[in-house]
């Protein structure tokens, strides 16, 4: 998994998810070691899209 993080674009990104119906913003801080995404609110998403990814 460190690999992984080392090579992500998300981490430290501003994005849009939908999950369902739901759609929100919010900063990725982490992928955790099962592969969700950990946000910086501290939720823990293990599915959803990300539509839209935002340069800082």
């Amino acid at each position: 998994m460190p690999e992984y993080r080392a090579h992500c674009e998300l981490i430290g990104k501003q994005v849009t998810i939908e999950q369902g119906q739901k759609q929100f913003n919010a900063k990725v801080s982490d992928i955790n070691d099962h592969g969700a995404l950990v946000l910086a609110d501290g939720r823990i998403l293990s599915s959803g899209e990300i539509t839209k990814i935002r340069k800082e």
